[in-house]
This record gives C-alpha cells, structure tokens and sequence, in this order.
C-alpha cells in the first residue's frame, strides 16, 4: 500500500494521529490501536513492513515488543 499510494500524505497523517492517540495512555484505545494495526504487521522471511517505519515512537516500540525484535 505505501509503495504503490500516489499521495502518501495521508498515511503519514493517519500514522501520526494514532500515534498521539497510543501516547495518551488509554489502556482500550492502547488495545485497540494494538490489535487492529500492530498485530497486523508481521515480519514476513525477517522483513518488516514498510509501514513500521513510519510508525511514531511508541507503536514501534510496541511492534518490537509484540515481534521481539
């Protein structure tokens, strides 16, 4: 998706409005957040999704510990 999207705009704004709301420290929306994006972008063969690495802060650090990388 992020490769082949011709305005990418959108999904660095989408990212980074998820970001601020996992930063709140809402446990159901943390959850939320978590287990509808996160879980979703599984390393495949040891690479991670583009998409990781857009993620802001503390959902990156959430993947890795989802992934244990």
């Amino acid at each position: 998706l992020i490769e082949t999207y011709s305005d990418r705009n959108w999904i660095t704004d989408f990212l980074a409005d998820l970001e601020d709301s996992f930063e709140v420290g809402d446990d159901t929306l943390d959850e939320l957040i978590s287990v509808s994006l996160i879980e979703h972008l599984v390393p495949v063969n040891g690479t991670e999704s583009p998409i990781v690495s857009k993620l802001g802060m503390k959902m990156k650090e959430e993947h890795k510990r989802i992934f244990k990388r």
